[in-house]
Protein backbone atom coordinates (compact mmCIF):
# COMPACT_ATOMS: atom_id res chain seq x y z
CA UNK A 1 0.00 0.00 0.00
CA UNK A 2 1.13 3.50 -1.21
CA UNK A 3 1.77 6.49 1.21
CA UNK A 4 -2.11 7.02 1.99
CA UNK A 5 -1.34 10.03 4.64
CA UNK A 6 0.82 12.43 2.12
CA UNK A 7 -0.96 16.02 3.12
CA UNK A 8 1.21 18.45 5.27
CA UNK A 9 -1.23 19.49 7.90
CA UNK A 10 -1.72 23.25 8.45
CA UNK A 11 1.00 25.74 8.26
CA UNK A 12 3.46 23.86 9.86
CA UNK A 13 3.47 21.40 7.35
CA UNK A 14 2.64 18.33 9.99
CA UNK A 15 2.10 14.86 8.73
CA UNK A 16 -0.80 12.88 10.73
CA UNK A 17 2.30 10.83 11.91
CA UNK A 18 4.21 14.07 13.20
CA UNK A 19 0.75 15.19 15.32
CA UNK A 20 0.14 11.65 16.44
CA UNK A 21 3.84 11.53 17.65
CA UNK A 22 4.31 14.59 19.21
CA UNK A 23 0.79 14.09 21.09
CA UNK A 24 1.66 10.83 22.26
CA UNK A 25 -0.82 9.12 20.10
CA UNK A 26 0.65 5.66 19.88
CA UNK A 27 -2.77 4.10 18.86
CA UNK A 28 -2.69 6.10 16.22
CA UNK A 29 1.30 6.19 15.14
CA UNK A 30 0.51 2.37 15.04
CA UNK A 31 -2.45 2.61 12.92
CA UNK A 32 -0.44 4.77 10.12
CA UNK A 33 2.65 2.70 10.81
CA UNK A 34 0.44 -0.24 9.80
CA UNK A 35 -1.60 1.28 6.87
CA UNK A 36 1.65 2.29 5.06
CA UNK A 37 3.59 -0.25 3.00
CA UNK A 38 6.98 1.36 3.13
CA UNK A 39 6.31 4.70 5.38
CA UNK A 40 8.89 7.46 4.82
CA UNK A 41 10.18 8.45 8.28
CA UNK A 42 12.31 11.05 7.26
CA UNK A 43 9.86 13.10 6.09
CA UNK A 44 10.20 16.28 7.47
CA UNK A 45 8.08 19.94 8.78
CA UNK A 46 8.55 23.39 7.93
CA UNK A 47 10.97 23.32 10.77
CA UNK A 48 12.45 20.35 9.33
CA UNK A 49 11.62 18.20 11.79
CA UNK A 50 10.73 14.45 11.72
CA UNK A 51 8.00 12.54 13.23
CA UNK A 52 10.78 11.25 15.83
CA UNK A 53 11.89 14.67 16.49
CA UNK A 54 8.54 15.09 17.53
CA UNK A 55 8.19 11.93 19.54
CA UNK A 56 11.36 13.48 21.54
CA UNK A 57 9.59 16.78 22.03
CA UNK A 58 6.74 14.92 23.24
CA UNK A 59 8.79 12.54 25.31
CA UNK A 60 7.03 9.44 25.06
CA UNK A 61 9.18 6.74 24.71
CA UNK A 62 6.87 4.02 23.34
CA UNK A 63 6.48 5.69 20.09
CA UNK A 64 10.16 6.59 19.66
CA UNK A 65 10.80 2.67 20.28
CA UNK A 66 8.31 2.13 17.60
CA UNK A 67 9.62 4.51 15.21
CA UNK A 68 13.01 3.31 15.71
CA UNK A 69 12.46 -0.38 15.07
CA UNK A 70 10.15 1.28 12.09
CA UNK A 71 13.48 2.31 10.65
CA UNK A 72 13.68 6.43 12.09
CA UNK A 73 16.97 7.33 12.39
CA UNK A 74 17.83 7.80 16.26
CA UNK A 75 20.45 9.94 15.00
CA UNK A 76 18.63 12.36 12.78
CA UNK A 77 19.61 16.28 12.88
CA UNK A 78 17.78 19.19 11.94
CA UNK A 79 18.60 20.03 8.36
CA UNK A 80 20.00 22.77 7.59
CA UNK A 81 20.61 25.11 4.03
CA UNK A 82 20.68 28.55 2.83
CA UNK A 83 17.46 27.26 1.04
CA UNK A 84 15.86 26.64 4.94
CA UNK A 85 16.42 29.82 6.93
CA UNK A 86 13.27 31.49 5.46
CA UNK A 87 11.21 28.77 6.76
CA UNK A 88 13.83 28.42 10.28
CA UNK A 89 13.18 32.26 10.70
CA UNK A 90 9.47 32.00 10.48
CA UNK A 91 9.69 28.95 13.44
CA UNK A 92 11.67 31.00 15.95
CA UNK A 93 9.00 33.81 15.01
CA UNK A 94 5.97 31.97 15.97
CA UNK A 95 7.50 29.93 18.63
CA UNK A 96 9.19 30.31 22.28
CA UNK A 97 11.67 27.50 21.58
CA UNK A 98 12.62 28.02 18.07
CA UNK A 99 14.26 25.45 15.92
CA UNK A 100 17.64 24.30 17.41
CA UNK A 101 19.87 24.17 14.74
CA UNK A 102 21.46 20.90 14.47
CA UNK A 103 19.85 19.06 17.59
CA UNK A 104 18.97 15.38 17.57
CA UNK A 105 16.25 14.05 19.37
CA UNK A 106 18.52 13.55 21.94
CA UNK A 107 19.57 16.99 22.68
CA UNK A 108 15.43 17.30 22.51
CA UNK A 109 14.95 14.96 24.99
CA UNK A 110 17.47 16.08 27.59
CA UNK A 111 16.88 20.09 27.01
CA UNK A 112 13.16 18.58 28.25
CA UNK A 113 13.71 16.16 30.75
CA UNK A 114 12.16 12.82 29.05
CA UNK A 115 13.85 10.34 31.03
CA UNK A 116 12.08 7.44 29.63
CA UNK A 117 12.82 9.11 25.82
CA UNK A 118 16.22 9.56 26.60
CA UNK A 119 16.58 5.57 27.56
CA UNK A 120 14.92 4.93 24.69
CA UNK A 121 16.96 6.62 22.75
CA UNK A 122 20.30 5.41 24.05
CA UNK A 123 19.04 1.86 23.63
CA UNK A 124 18.97 2.01 20.29
CA UNK A 125 22.23 3.50 19.59
CA UNK A 126 22.03 7.18 19.76
CA UNK A 127 25.04 8.97 19.64
CA UNK A 128 25.28 10.98 22.91
CA UNK A 129 28.54 12.59 21.84
CA UNK A 130 26.97 14.48 18.60
CA UNK A 131 27.19 17.77 18.54
CA UNK A 132 24.96 21.06 17.73
CA UNK A 133 25.87 24.22 16.28
CA UNK A 134 27.55 25.55 19.12
CA UNK A 135 29.50 22.45 19.96
CA UNK A 136 27.46 21.18 22.78
CA UNK A 137 26.40 17.57 23.27
CA UNK A 138 23.20 16.48 25.18
CA UNK A 139 25.79 16.02 28.30
CA UNK A 140 25.61 20.09 28.32
CA UNK A 141 21.83 20.88 27.13
CA UNK A 142 20.84 18.44 30.01
CA UNK A 143 23.73 20.46 32.34
CA UNK A 144 22.29 23.71 31.45
CA UNK A 145 18.49 23.23 31.96
CA UNK A 146 19.36 21.29 35.14
CA UNK A 147 18.27 17.68 34.43
CA UNK A 148 19.94 16.01 37.11
CA UNK A 149 18.42 12.60 36.14
CA UNK A 150 19.57 12.86 32.89
CA UNK A 151 22.91 14.03 33.51
CA UNK A 152 22.95 10.53 35.31
CA UNK A 153 21.49 8.50 32.41
CA UNK A 154 23.97 9.95 30.04
CA UNK A 155 27.14 9.28 32.30
CA UNK A 156 25.89 5.56 32.86
CA UNK A 157 26.19 5.11 29.36
CA UNK A 158 29.26 6.27 28.98
CA UNK A 159 29.26 9.88 27.90
CA UNK A 160 32.72 11.77 28.14
CA UNK A 161 32.13 13.67 31.37
CA UNK A 162 34.99 16.40 29.89
CA UNK A 163 33.49 17.25 26.29
CA UNK A 164 33.84 20.49 25.62
CA UNK A 165 31.84 23.04 23.20
CA UNK A 166 33.04 25.38 20.79
CA UNK A 167 33.92 27.69 23.74
CA UNK A 168 35.69 24.93 25.64
CA UNK A 169 33.04 24.42 28.46
CA UNK A 170 32.61 21.25 29.80
CA UNK A 171 29.32 20.39 31.64
CA UNK A 172 30.95 20.76 34.85
CA UNK A 173 32.25 24.61 34.01
CA UNK A 174 27.64 24.44 33.38
CA UNK A 175 27.02 22.93 36.23
CA UNK A 176 29.19 25.69 38.56
CA UNK A 177 27.95 28.24 37.22
CA UNK A 178 24.37 27.23 38.01
CA UNK A 179 25.53 26.11 41.78
CA UNK A 180 24.15 22.46 40.48
CA UNK A 181 25.30 20.56 43.36
CA UNK A 182 23.81 17.52 42.65
CA UNK A 183 25.55 17.36 39.15
CA UNK A 184 28.69 18.33 40.20
CA UNK A 185 28.73 15.29 42.38
CA UNK A 186 27.99 13.01 39.22
CA UNK A 187 30.24 14.57 37.02
CA UNK A 188 33.47 14.02 39.76
CA UNK A 189 32.49 10.95 40.29
CA UNK A 190 32.19 10.04 36.64
CA UNK A 191 36.03 11.72 36.23
CA UNK A 192 35.12 15.18 35.19
CA UNK A 193 38.73 16.82 35.35
CA UNK A 194 38.14 19.52 37.93
CA UNK A 195 40.56 22.06 36.18
CA UNK A 196 39.92 21.55 32.88
CA UNK A 197 39.79 24.93 31.29
CA UNK A 198 37.96 27.06 28.54
CA UNK A 199 38.94 28.73 25.64
CA UNK A 200 39.42 31.97 27.70
CA UNK A 201 41.53 29.87 30.61
CA UNK A 202 38.10 29.85 32.85
CA UNK A 203 37.87 26.85 35.61
CA UNK A 204 35.09 25.35 36.88
CA UNK A 205 36.19 27.82 40.06
CA UNK A 206 36.17 30.81 38.01
CA UNK A 207 32.89 29.83 36.40
CA UNK A 208 31.51 29.31 40.14
CA UNK A 209 32.91 32.66 41.29
CA UNK A 210 31.82 34.71 38.18
CA UNK A 211 27.87 33.73 39.31
CA UNK A 212 28.55 33.70 42.87
CA UNK A 213 27.54 30.32 43.45
CA UNK A 214 28.87 29.67 47.05
CA UNK A 215 27.64 25.91 46.95
CA UNK A 216 29.34 25.05 43.63
CA UNK A 217 32.78 27.08 45.28
CA UNK A 218 32.60 24.94 48.65
CA UNK A 219 31.90 21.87 47.14
CA UNK A 220 34.97 22.70 44.52
CA UNK A 221 37.24 23.57 46.78
CA UNK A 222 36.09 20.31 49.11
CA UNK A 223 36.94 18.17 46.04
CA UNK A 224 40.61 19.68 45.77
CA UNK A 225 40.09 22.38 42.36
CA UNK A 226 43.06 24.59 42.07
CA UNK A 227 41.98 27.69 43.81
CA UNK A 228 44.61 29.54 42.32
CA UNK A 229 44.16 28.99 38.83
CA UNK A 230 44.95 31.96 36.49
CA UNK A 231 42.93 32.45 33.21
CA UNK A 232 44.15 34.43 29.93
CA UNK A 233 43.79 37.45 31.89
CA UNK A 234 46.15 36.17 34.88
CA UNK A 235 42.75 36.04 37.05
CA UNK A 236 42.59 34.14 40.05
CA UNK A 237 39.12 32.93 41.44
CA UNK A 238 39.90 35.62 44.05
CA UNK A 239 40.79 38.35 41.25
CA UNK A 240 36.93 37.70 40.30
CA UNK A 241 35.12 37.37 43.52
CA UNK A 242 36.80 40.54 44.46
CA UNK A 243 35.97 42.12 41.56
CA UNK A 244 32.21 41.99 41.88
CA UNK A 245 32.27 42.55 45.53
CA UNK A 246 31.49 38.74 46.55
CA UNK A 247 31.93 38.72 50.09
CA UNK A 248 31.20 35.43 50.99
CA UNK A 249 32.84 33.73 48.09
CA UNK A 250 36.05 35.92 48.79
CA UNK A 251 35.72 34.81 52.47
CA UNK A 252 35.91 30.84 51.30
CA UNK A 253 38.76 31.20 49.27
CA UNK A 254 40.68 33.28 51.98
CA UNK A 255 39.73 30.69 54.09
CA UNK A 256 41.20 27.67 51.61
CA UNK A 257 44.45 29.60 51.58
CA UNK A 258 44.16 31.67 48.18
CA UNK A 259 46.75 34.00 47.05
CA UNK A 260 46.12 37.49 47.85
CA UNK A 261 49.02 38.79 46.06
CA UNK A 262 48.78 37.52 42.10
CA UNK A 263 48.84 40.50 39.63
CA UNK A 264 46.42 39.84 36.56
CA UNK A 265 47.62 40.92 33.08
CA UNK A 266 47.68 44.78 33.89
CA UNK A 267 49.24 44.19 37.38
CA UNK A 268 45.95 44.23 39.70
CA UNK A 269 45.75 42.48 42.65
CA UNK A 270 42.53 41.64 44.07
CA UNK A 271 42.89 44.01 47.02
CA UNK A 272 43.61 47.09 44.21
CA UNK A 273 40.24 45.22 42.45
CA UNK A 274 38.04 45.85 45.77
CA UNK A 275 39.45 48.28 47.15
CA UNK A 276 38.73 50.12 43.16
CA UNK A 277 35.17 48.65 43.73
CA UNK A 278 34.68 50.61 47.52
CA UNK A 279 34.03 46.60 49.05
CA UNK A 280 35.08 47.14 52.41
CA UNK A 281 34.68 44.20 53.84
CA UNK A 282 36.49 42.25 51.12
CA UNK A 283 39.59 45.06 51.60
CA UNK A 284 39.49 44.31 55.16
CA UNK A 285 39.57 40.39 54.80
CA UNK A 286 42.44 40.67 52.29
CA UNK A 287 44.13 42.94 54.80
CA UNK A 288 43.79 41.05 58.23
CA UNK A 289 44.69 38.22 55.74
CA UNK A 290 48.24 39.75 54.93
CA UNK A 291 48.79 40.85 58.12
CA UNK A 292 48.64 36.86 59.14
CA UNK A 293 50.97 36.09 56.57
CA UNK A 294 53.50 38.34 55.84
CA UNK A 295 56.30 39.47 57.65
CA UNK A 296 56.79 42.59 59.78
CA UNK A 297 59.03 44.57 57.27
CA UNK A 298 56.62 44.04 54.73
CA UNK A 299 53.97 46.69 54.06
CA UNK A 300 51.22 45.74 52.13
CA UNK A 301 50.42 49.50 50.59
CA UNK A 302 53.02 48.31 48.58
CA UNK A 303 50.67 46.06 46.54
CA UNK A 304 49.24 49.54 45.20
CA UNK A 305 45.74 50.28 46.59
CA UNK A 306 43.57 52.79 44.21
CA UNK A 307 44.29 56.75 46.22
CA UNK A 308 47.12 55.53 47.93
CA UNK A 309 50.06 57.49 46.40
CA UNK A 310 47.68 59.14 43.51
CA UNK A 311 48.29 63.02 43.01
CA UNK A 312 45.56 65.34 43.81
CA UNK A 313 43.01 65.73 41.44
CA UNK A 314 43.68 62.67 39.83
CA UNK A 315 40.20 60.22 39.42
CA UNK A 316 39.58 56.16 40.48
CA UNK A 317 37.31 56.65 37.41
CA UNK A 318 34.19 55.19 39.43
CA UNK A 319 30.53 56.57 39.43
CA UNK A 320 28.75 58.12 41.88
CA UNK A 321 27.82 55.24 43.92
CA UNK A 322 31.82 53.99 44.23
CA UNK A 323 32.09 51.50 41.59
CA UNK A 324 33.74 52.01 38.27
CA UNK A 325 31.45 53.07 35.83
CA UNK A 326 29.99 50.72 33.26
CA UNK A 327 30.27 47.78 36.06
CA UNK A 328 27.77 45.69 36.13
CA UNK A 329 28.12 42.84 39.27
CA UNK A 330 25.87 40.18 38.82
CA UNK A 331 25.93 38.43 35.55
CA UNK A 332 22.99 36.61 33.34
CA UNK A 333 22.70 32.69 34.12
CA UNK A 334 22.88 31.10 30.33
CA UNK A 335 26.28 29.59 30.76
CA UNK A 336 26.18 27.99 27.12
CA UNK A 337 25.90 30.96 25.45
CA UNK A 338 26.91 34.21 28.19
CA UNK A 339 30.75 35.80 27.54
CA UNK A 340 32.54 37.05 30.00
Amino acid sequence: MTNVFPFPLFQKELTLLMCGARNSRLSVVNLILESLEEPNLEVVDAEQQTALYHAAMGGHGPILDVLIRAGADANTRNKRDANMMIMIVKSLIFSSVGAKLGRTPLHVSAEKGHVEAVRVLLQHGADAAVADQDGNAPLHVATENQQSTIVQELLSHGVDPDAENKRGLTALHVASGLGCRGIIESLVQSGAQLNKQTKDGSSPLHMACLQNQLVALELLIAKGADINALDVRLQSPMHIAAERGFTDACKMLLAAGAVIDQKEQTGKTPLYMAARGSFTAIVDMIIKTARLDCPASVSIWTWTVPGRGRRAGQSSQTGGSGHPAGRVRNRPKNILLDDR
